[in-house]
């Protein structure tokens, strides 16, 4: 027999806590809850161990990993590299998480023998939420692109666009700084 993690002691309470139920004087049953109670119980105690203080990591100040660009190197393929480059920190994101190497006993009073079900019902919302990310991403960087135009029209343009993303594990971000002319480019550029 394979080596599971283990739950936090507390874990029953953080899941009831999630559906808005506090500790029962009996113990609980599956049947107390409904089936979209019990999976976003199982969401929230998983999320909280796969990803703890998720609220606290993610917080804007935090370095990023940053590529900069000139309108031109932007157009001419840095889009794509910088595109390219957030879905696969995405995905290196997603493959790390493993719901299944968890012991899920705590949970039984709660969530049933659905424990395995869930594993993959959670991983499926999780890789539908990245996508969804994944291509809010795209829009973003869309509207940059559209938005690249005003650095053409005269010869003070913008200093610069950023974009930046954050996951949970690292922070990313686009420099785009403004094109021949601009007081940046005279001022960066020998």
């Amino acid at each position: 027999m394979m080596n599971r993690k283990k739950l936090c002691s507390d874990a029953v309470r953080d899941a009831l806590r999630s559906v808005g139920r506090w500790p029962m004087t009996r113990t609980p049953s599956p049947y107390d809850f409904t089936e979209e109670e019990r999976f976003r119980m199982f969401r929230a105690v998983m999320h909280g161990h796969v990803w703890p203080v998720s609220d606290i990591v993610r917080y804007a100040g935090r370095l990023a990993f940053c590529w900069t660009y000139s309108v031109w190197s932007w157009r001419h393929g840095g889009h794509g590299r910088f595109a390219k480059r957030i879905r696969e920190a995405a995905a290196s994101e997603l493959a790390d998480i493993d719901y299944s190497a968890y012991d899920l006993t705590p949970l039984r009073n709660l969530i049933g023998d659905d424990g395995a079900r869930y594993c993959k019902l959670l991983h499926a919302a999780d890789a539908a939420e990245m996508e969804q990310r994944m291509n809010g991403m795209e829009a973003d960087l869309a509207v940059i692109d559209r938005k690249l135009d005003a650095f053409r029209r005269s010869r003070e343009a913008f200093g610069e666009l950023r974009y930046r993303i954050d996951f949970y594990d690292n922070s990313y971000e686009a420099v785009i700084r403004g094109g021949k002319g601009g007081w940046l480019w005279t001022t960066i550029m020998p």
